[in-house]
């Protein structure tokens, strides 16, 4: 773990940085593990909230593609610093060792959660089926591929149009999509939460920003 020593002047300012003894030269700034982990979420719903009253097509696009990101990206995060967090916390080695390991995400978290809690989260099968899926669309957005396709307007005179490409991200101008891409992050954060012994909406509020949760509400928005 690093460790920083902050030396300051007698009028209170800030007269040297040391990073495990060595001098600092960078800026630097200190936050606790959960604010990283929400920045994520509050910035999906940021972008959903927007996304709302767009009418553009291309502008929903791009709002929407960075709230379906934010929203996975935040899974991976809360995954990576709460389980980490929960080991030191108990002393135990077999959770900070299974946090770090570089896994696939879902793989990952399904360990973490065996070793972490003495019973599996309610509907557990069926959120990290549909979290996996999700993060396999946000691997196809993060790591494109080009497959030509070709197109003919068909008619007395035949045009045919190559090196075109049919593009996944006009799924991203739905709202719908998005918002429940996001709810099914928030519902995997809240599951984990009462896991750990959290029995109201604090923990996702904590965690993801979100005010006064109520996890019935979300299941209905989600038809379950």
């Amino acid at each position: 773990m690093a460790h920083f020593t902050i030396n300051t002047n007698d009028d209170g300012t800030i007269s040297t940085i040391l990073k495990d003894g060595v001098p600092h030269t960078e800026g630097v700034k200190f936050e606790p593990a959960w604010a990283i982990v929400r920045t994520y979420f509050e910035v999906a719903a940021g972008n959903l909230n927007r996304m709302a009253s767009e009418n553009e097509p291309k502008a929903r696009r791009s709002l929407g593609l960075q709230a379906f990101l934010m929203s996975l990206t935040g899974v991976e995060a809360f995954t990576n610093f709460f389980f980490l967090l929960l080991g030191r916390e108990r002393g135990d080695d077999a959770i900070i060792k299974a946090a770090k390991k570089k896994t696939p995400l879902i793989n990952r978290l399904a360990n973490l959660i065996e070793i972490s809690f003495d019973q599996v989260l309610v509907d557990q099968e069926m959120i990290l089926k549909r979290v996996r899926e999700l993060y396999q669309l946000r691997n196809q957005i993060v790591h494109p591929r080009w497959e030509p396709t070709s197109m003919m307007l068909a008619g007395d005179v035949p045009i045919i149009i190559q090196e075109l490409s049919q593009n996944f991200q006009s799924a991203f101008e739905e709202v719908t999509l998005c918002r429940e891409a996001y709810q099914w992050c928030l519902l995997l954060v809240s599951r984990v939460g009462k896991a750990a012994g959290n029995t109201d909406s604090g923990f996702t509020f904590f965690w993801a920003g979100v005010y006064g949760l109520k996890e019935e509400d979300l299941l209905k928005d989600l038809g379950l």
